[in-house]
Protein backbone atom coordinates (compact mmCIF):
# COMPACT_ATOMS: atom_id res chain seq x y z
CA UNK A 1 0.00 0.00 0.00
CA UNK A 2 0.74 3.40 -0.76
CA UNK A 3 2.40 5.29 2.44
CA UNK A 4 -0.08 8.45 1.67
CA UNK A 5 -2.65 6.36 1.46
CA UNK A 6 -1.31 4.84 4.95
CA UNK A 7 -1.53 8.02 6.17
CA UNK A 8 -4.85 9.23 5.16
CA UNK A 9 -5.70 6.45 7.11
CA UNK A 10 -3.75 7.19 9.97
CA UNK A 11 -4.70 10.56 10.24
CA UNK A 12 -8.70 9.27 9.98
CA UNK A 13 -8.28 7.48 12.94
CA UNK A 14 -6.71 10.02 14.91
CA UNK A 15 -9.30 12.30 14.12
CA UNK A 16 -11.69 10.29 16.23
CA UNK A 17 -9.55 10.68 19.40
CA UNK A 18 -8.80 13.98 18.13
CA UNK A 19 -13.15 14.82 18.33
CA UNK A 20 -13.46 13.76 21.38
CA UNK A 21 -15.94 11.50 20.42
CA UNK A 22 -14.08 8.08 19.53
CA UNK A 23 -16.65 6.91 17.02
CA UNK A 24 -14.27 4.53 15.21
CA UNK A 25 -14.47 2.73 18.75
CA UNK A 26 -18.61 2.59 18.73
CA UNK A 27 -18.31 6.27 20.98
CA UNK A 28 -15.85 6.44 24.17
CA UNK A 29 -15.83 10.34 25.03
CA UNK A 30 -12.27 11.63 25.53
CA UNK A 31 -10.71 15.40 25.89
CA UNK A 32 -7.30 14.54 24.62
CA UNK A 33 -6.70 18.49 24.75
CA UNK A 34 -8.00 18.72 27.97
CA UNK A 35 -5.30 16.07 29.04
CA UNK A 36 -2.53 18.39 26.41
CA UNK A 37 -2.97 21.55 28.41
CA UNK A 38 -2.26 20.01 31.43
CA UNK A 39 1.16 19.32 31.07
CA UNK A 40 4.46 21.61 30.75
CA UNK A 41 4.44 21.40 26.93
CA UNK A 42 1.19 21.06 26.27
CA UNK A 43 1.04 17.95 24.56
CA UNK A 44 0.08 14.20 24.74
CA UNK A 45 1.98 11.27 22.85
CA UNK A 46 -0.22 8.64 22.04
CA UNK A 47 1.28 4.89 19.75
CA UNK A 48 -1.54 3.45 18.35
CA UNK A 49 0.06 0.23 17.49
CA UNK A 50 1.58 -0.28 21.22
CA UNK A 51 -1.54 1.22 23.32
CA UNK A 52 0.26 3.47 25.17
CA UNK A 53 0.29 7.32 25.89
CA UNK A 54 2.82 9.84 27.67
CA UNK A 55 2.37 12.51 29.09
CA UNK A 56 3.45 14.33 32.47
CA UNK A 57 -0.46 13.90 33.46
CA UNK A 58 -2.76 11.42 31.84
CA UNK A 59 -6.53 10.92 33.01
CA UNK A 60 -8.03 8.26 33.49
CA UNK A 61 -10.35 7.97 31.00
CA UNK A 62 -7.49 8.21 28.18
CA UNK A 63 -5.72 5.84 29.76
CA UNK A 64 -8.76 3.38 29.22
CA UNK A 65 -9.49 4.39 25.96
CA UNK A 66 -6.38 3.94 24.08
CA UNK A 67 -6.08 0.28 24.25
CA UNK A 68 -9.29 -0.09 23.20
CA UNK A 69 -8.47 2.60 19.57
CA UNK A 70 -5.37 0.25 19.40
CA UNK A 71 -7.65 -2.82 19.71
CA UNK A 72 -9.61 -2.09 16.82
CA UNK A 73 -6.91 -0.50 14.55
CA UNK A 74 -6.44 -3.70 12.75
CA UNK A 75 -9.87 -3.95 11.74
CA UNK A 76 -10.58 -0.71 10.73
CA UNK A 77 -6.88 -0.84 8.67
CA UNK A 78 -8.56 -3.78 6.70
CA UNK A 79 -11.91 -1.69 6.17
CA UNK A 80 -9.99 0.33 4.05
CA UNK A 81 -7.77 -1.97 1.96
CA UNK A 82 -4.27 -2.03 4.16
CA UNK A 83 -3.04 -4.09 7.17
CA UNK A 84 -1.69 -3.15 10.59
CA UNK A 85 1.12 -5.21 9.84
CA UNK A 86 1.79 -1.72 7.16
CA UNK A 87 2.68 0.28 9.53
CA UNK A 88 5.62 -0.02 11.40
CA UNK A 89 5.02 3.28 13.64
CA UNK A 90 2.14 5.25 14.28
CA UNK A 91 2.16 8.11 16.79
CA UNK A 92 0.39 11.24 17.21
CA UNK A 93 0.90 14.15 19.35
CA UNK A 94 -1.84 16.30 20.77
CA UNK A 95 -0.98 19.58 21.11
CA UNK A 96 -3.00 23.05 22.75
CA UNK A 97 -0.74 26.27 21.96
CA UNK A 98 -2.53 29.26 22.78
CA UNK A 99 -5.98 28.16 22.14
CA UNK A 100 -5.12 26.51 19.10
CA UNK A 101 -5.61 22.75 18.89
CA UNK A 102 -3.88 20.38 16.85
CA UNK A 103 -2.69 16.85 16.32
CA UNK A 104 0.85 15.30 14.24
CA UNK A 105 0.30 12.12 12.55
CA UNK A 106 3.44 10.20 12.30
CA UNK A 107 3.75 6.68 10.28
CA UNK A 108 6.58 4.60 9.51
CA UNK A 109 5.41 2.30 6.65
CA UNK A 110 6.69 -1.40 6.29
CA UNK A 111 8.98 -0.70 3.62
CA UNK A 112 10.92 1.98 6.33
CA UNK A 113 9.72 5.69 4.94
CA UNK A 114 8.75 8.06 7.55
CA UNK A 115 6.40 10.83 7.71
CA UNK A 116 4.85 13.63 9.98
CA UNK A 117 1.96 15.63 9.17
CA UNK A 118 0.20 18.15 11.26
CA UNK A 119 -3.45 19.18 10.93
CA UNK A 120 -5.54 21.47 12.82
CA UNK A 121 -8.21 19.84 15.15
CA UNK A 122 -11.92 20.11 14.42
CA UNK A 123 -11.34 21.10 10.67
CA UNK A 124 -8.73 18.38 9.91
CA UNK A 125 -6.99 20.60 7.31
CA UNK A 126 -3.22 19.88 6.99
CA UNK A 127 -1.46 22.40 8.18
CA UNK A 128 1.53 22.84 5.06
CA UNK A 129 5.36 24.08 6.78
Amino acid sequence: MKHDELHAIAHNFAASLSSGLGNVVGFFATDVYANASSNDDCAVTIDFLNGTVSGQTVDETLIHAVPVYRHVFPNFCSKHGAKVQNFRRFEVRFTIVDLKRGFAVTIEDERGKSSTREYEAYSDKRLCR
